[in-house]
């Protein structure tokens, strides 16, 4: 009887040493999170793909772009990959313009906007990982006085910042 226990002991700590391994990359994402291109690959090629975006935020964008083009040229996929880069980087562009529109349209402090233009332009920056860029904008932040803090969040709600594709009514 313990010899049973034992054995199913041992079974039940092989499982949880394991199942962390066996989890996808890919498990949250959906079809339509993948470019159309990435779908008609392998599962592993799929894998690979899912593990870049894990390290996204960790590598500058530049270094991210070229991680992606080597996988690319792993899977022979080259020229889909740089025409999603291509859009990728167009779309950051549209995505800058149309925020430094509406945050020059919206009514606020200069020494707010200013910060708000900074943090914007930091966006963009190729070389220096998401979370380097975060962080410098919250210093950015933190160094205003806290009615200007409550401000800049306040503003930079009013940019609708998720919502790009269709106009800002009700905040301007």
């Amino acid at each position: 009887m313990i010899a049973n226990y034992d054995t199913e002991l041992m079974i039940l700590i092989l499982f949880v040493m394991i199942c962390p391994s066996l989890s996808s990359y890919c498990e949250d994402w959906d079809p339509e999170d993948y470019p159309c291109f990435v779908l008609k690959l392998s599962q592993n090629a799929m894998e690979e793909f899912c593990e870049l975006y894990e390290m996204e935020t960790e590598v500058p964008k530049n270094q991210f772009y070229d991680m992606l083009r080597k996988w690319a040229e792993k899977y022979s996929v080259q020229a889909e990959t740089n025409r999603f880069i291509a859009e990728e980087m167009d779309y950051d562009e549209k995505y800058f313009k149309v925020l430094m529109e509406r945050l020059r349209a919206i009514i606020g402090s200069t020494e707010v906007k200013k910060v708000l233009e900074q943090a914007l332009k930091l966006q963009k920056c190729m070389y220096l990982t998401p979370t380097d860029i975060q962080d410098i904008i919250d210093t950015l932040v933190k160094n205003l006085p806290i009615d200007k803090q409550n401000e800049a969040t306040l503003l930079w709600n009013l940019l609708c910042p998720t919502n790009t594709y269709s106009k800002c009514y009700s905040h301007f």
